[in-house]
């Protein structure tokens, strides 16, 4: 199975922990509101409904993390062993894509599917699941893949699974009047035995992939229809405004995913080299001379790590013209055939009209093709990432065309770092006179991928001598004095230009040159506006302009790494990074520990389903019981058997992880657990087995408990030895490019010497950014940076005895010292988890002989820290 990356992990976890917040919250609302400190903006087709956003850029592996998000949905929030699934994909070809992958057993996809999963999995279309009996529902996760287009009543294949079908009869058999109610009806009054009605029975998780149609009023009218029991999307651009009475409904972000996080995995080629030229035949000779030059380095490439690459050219011609003569792909292929000598097998058409890479595997060493000329049939669902170079010829003239092929040379084959750099960027080759135009335009389409503007900055640069100009969907917003006919702008404009006539402004995204900001003059009669014109076109220069100042200001990258010597384990000699595995061993013994549960807290959860749906609060206002009415009407639909003691234990030691206990142990201590609620608190075997969700859940963090108790007392005796040593052979490096902040910090104040271009994960005032100025400002400090949270691989950090520490700022001093600071405010400065912290970071500062200084800080003592650094070891 494919190993998932620190941030695709984090982004399930994050999920895990709100479906738990869910049920023990008892209402979406609330646990949303708990875990963002954001309200949860609900939709009104669909009340109480937890319905949430996971934003991952493109190249981030959105389809599968989406994968592994069913079980985690299944198991932390309905709490079942098999699970219905609507997939909804947004266009057709993506959706034969995703079935083909969900239904290969070798894919990654489907192995992510299994991976968490009791039962089998059965992947359907829609006229597959009009077929599927009860049966298969009741013994295995069923995924439906569709699009929302095809779910509408107005489209005609949609339209059938709303309507009858003898096939689907027996899905309606013995059911209860709590069932029948939620079901929709013919004229006559009787049950519709359609999928639609299936699916209202069943309550289907839906995954919303790339949700960019889907939050309108029509889309969850047809989603409220199937009566799910909870909506996931995943995208790389969520609807970020929220205004219902003008038909916009924001996503709710649970989490969003960081393009630093994508490039410190090595998923995506940054930086996009960039070179523009006005001859169309002159950029696509550059273009070619590029991808020949990578194909060599590829070559080389093989020698030294053994992956094999060929380097594919994406051109994009112009359509056909009644009107002119336009370069279109036919025009393209002969130009390469005949002027450039390329072999005719080397070159594929992918049209609308013409599918030559149907069938054809480009990843194959066998495979000749490339060079790939298309107009837009590339732009939704292909994906190959041996595309390195990508050749426009007419000139992108919008955001969206920019972001739909920007998007196919974004991703880093196989996701690995290449030894060769030149093949861990992407290369575009625009037809255009205006370098600064398709700079922004570029940028804007990074921005629809799911990069915020910053990101964009960043990763966009010059390939030749034009400056690098990369403020790229800067947004310049004034008010004016009356309304502009906007009806006079054309080309590019049409799209850069907007007047809001609820504020009276005029907006102008991007970059305009001198021609454009008179044509947008042109749009207004009075000399008052037409200056507010060239004023935003004042702002737009001086904000694009690079003078000796902001060079002055800008951030150098350093020429060195910094090293950052570890608390080390010598284990038969070689030394380690000291983590739990080098306390948490075959000593702990859980048959050493009590194995009793209290029976009656395992009903406890579950008997606040027999709430209604509806209730009335204080204030007279409607609360909708959306957990508790879904989790009763699911459990008509459990068919379990009676179970043995001895499956039941199975079915746990599957869905309680213990890699630290070995499964005879493990087997033993639960079935003391068992024996005991059984004999000694006369609870039937049964209701045992009907709450089994709630006993793992119970055994779970009893087993939690007692880990950390034998944690506790290993992790003394591992430190009190004398294989535990700071050594600067043992080092966590820094580079100065590889930087994963989930967010960046965006205040005024300008840090000077932050290791990193961009500070991560401070927020623009309070008390730890007056930490991080306080260093800032230290003479005795070379270079600092913000410390991230829980990056592993990334980031500095210190094992306790439960967890790893990750002390907020790192300092490489002037003398080479290295100094770690905490900081902690007031009322979390004499706790117990900050004691353990501070006499932890003591301990490594004296193992290292004075080469390493750590201090725990507070908004008194910030002046201890100069005082500890100008002290000599």
């Amino acid at each position: 199975m494919l190993p998932l990356k620190t941030y695709q992990e984090r982004v399930l976890e994050h999920l895990e922990n709100f479906c738990k917040l869910c049920i023990t919250k008892g209402a979406a609302e609330t646990a949303f509101l708990e875990y963002t400190g954001r309200s949860y903006l609900g939709i009104r087709q669909l009340p109480g409904l937890p319905y949430v956003c996971l934003r991952v850029p493109t190249g981030g592996g959105k389809t599968l993390i989406a994968s592994h998000s069913v079980s985690i949905v299944r198991k932390e929030y309905l709490r079942i062993d098999n699970c219905t699934v609507l997939w909804i994909v947004p266009t057709n070809q993506i959706k034969e894509q995703t079935l083909k992958a969900l239904k290969d057993r070798n894919h990654p996809y489907r192995l992510a599917l299994e991976s968490k999963n009791d039962g089998d999995i059965h992947v359907l279309d829609l006229q597959e699941a009009n077929f599927t009996g009860a049966a298969d529902y009741e013994q295995s996760t069923c995924i439906i893949v569709t699009t929302l287009a095809a779910l509408r009543i107005e489209d005609i294949n949609g339209r059938k699974i709303y309507e009858s079908n003898g096939h689907l009869l027996n899905h309606f058999i013995g059911m209860s009047e709590m069932q029948k109610n939620n079901l929709e009806k013919g004229e006559n009054g009787e049950i519709l035995y359609s999928l639609a009605n299936v699916l209202r029975l069943r309550r289907p998780i839906i995954i919303m992939d790339e949700a960019h149609n889907a939050r309108t009023e029509l889309s969850f009218d047809s989603l409220a229809r199937f009566s799910p029991s909870a909506i996931v999307e995943f995208t790389a651009t969520p609807q970020q405004i929220h205004e219902p009475d003008k038909g916009l409904y924001a996503s709710n972000v649970l989490h969003s995913v960081s393009a630093a996080e994508l490039k410190a995995e090595w998923m995506i080629k940054m930086p996009i080299y960039l070179e523009t030229n006005n001859n169309w035949q002159d950029i696509l000779n550059k273009a070619i001379a590029k991808r020949n030059d990578l194909e060599k380095i590829a070559l080389n490439e093989q020698k030294q790590s053994k992956e094999y690459i060929r380097p594919i050219l994406l051109i994009q011609a112009q359509p056909r013209s009644q009107q002119r003569e336009n370069l279109t792909v036919e025009v393209v292929r002969q130009s390469l055939i005949n002027d450039f000598k390329i072999p005719e097998d080397q070159v594929k058409i992918q049209t609308g009209d013409i599918k030559e890479l149907e069938d054809i595997d480009l990843f194959n060493d066998t495979c000749d093709v490339r060079y790939i000329i298309t107009v837009q049939a590339l732009r939704e669902g292909w994906d190959c990432s041996f595309a390195y170079v990508l050749c426009s010829i007419p000139d992108i003239g919008s955001a969206t065309a920019a972001e739909q092929l920007i998007g196919r040379i974004l991703r880093l084959p196989n996701a690995i770092k290449k030894v060769n750099d030149e093949l861990n960027n992407a290369y575009a080759y625009v037809v255009s006179n205006q370098f600064h135009q398709t700079l922004a335009t570029l940028g804007s389409g990074l921005i629809e991928n799911g990069f915020t503007e910053f990101e964009a900055k960043s990763i966009i640069k010059s390939m030749g001598e034009e400056p690098n100009l990369l403020n790229l969907a800067v947004v310049h917003t004034k008010k004016v004095n009356s309304v502009p006919d906007l009806n006079k702008l054309f080309g590019n404009l049409v799209e850069k230009v907007a007047y809001k006539p609820e504020t009276q402004e005029i907006e102008v995204k991007g970059f305009i040159n001198e021609e454009e900001k008179e044509q947008i003059q042109k749009c207004f009669i009075n000399d008052k506006d037409k200056t507010v014109v060239e004023t935003i076109f004042a702002d737009i220069k001086k904000k694009i302009g690079i003078t000796t100042k902001n060079q002055e200001n800008a951030w150098m990258k350093p020429t060195e790494n910094i090293l950052v010597p570890s608390l080390s384990f010598k284990v038969e000699g070689q030394l380690q990074i000291f983590e739990d595995i080098h306390f948490l061993n075959a000593q702990w013994d859980i048959l050493k520990y009590d194995a009793k549960l209290d029976g009656t807290s395992l009903t406890q959860i579950e008997d606040k389903s027999r709430l209604g749906k509806i209730e009335v609060d204080t204030k007279g206002n409607i609360e909708y019981r959306f957990i508790e009415e879904l989790h009763e009407q699911l459990s008509y639909l459990v068919t379990d058997k009676e179970w043995a003691e001895e499956e039941l234990i199975f079915w746990l030691d599957r869905n309680v992880e213990h890699q630290d206990i070995s499964q005879a142990k493990f087997v033993v201590f639960v079935h003391k657990i068992i024996k005991d609620l059984v004999e000694n608190q006369k609870m039937e075997l049964k209701k045992i087995v009907y709450y089994k969700f709630n006993l793992r859940d119970k055994i779970k963090v009893l087993i939690n408990n007692y880990r950390k108790k034998a944690r506790k007392e290993n992790y003394q005796t591992a430190l009190l030895s004398e294989s535990i040593t700071v050594d600067e052979s043992k080092t966590f490096t820094f580079n100065p490019e590889i930087y994963p902040a989930n967010w960046a910090y965006t205040g005024r104040y300008k840090f000077n010497k932050h290791y990193f271009s961009e500070v991560g994960e401070l927020k623009e005032s309070g008390e730890e950014f007056d930490c991080a100025v306080y260093l800032d400002s230290l003479p005795e400090v070379k270079y600092w940076f913000r410390n991230l949270e829980r990056q592993p691989l990334y980031s500095f950090w210190l094992q306790t005895s439960t967890d790893k520490f990750y002390p907020d700022f790192v300092a490489l001093l002037e003398d080479g010292r290295i100094l770690v600071v905490e900081y902690k405010g007031e009322p979390w400065s004499q706790t117990l988890d900050s004691d353990e912290k501070n006499v932890l970071g003591k301990f490594w500062s004296e193992r290292s002989d004075g080469n390493c200084l750590f201090i725990m800080a507070t908004k008194d003592n910030l002046g201890k820290i100069a005082e500890l650094v100008r002290k000599r070891k």
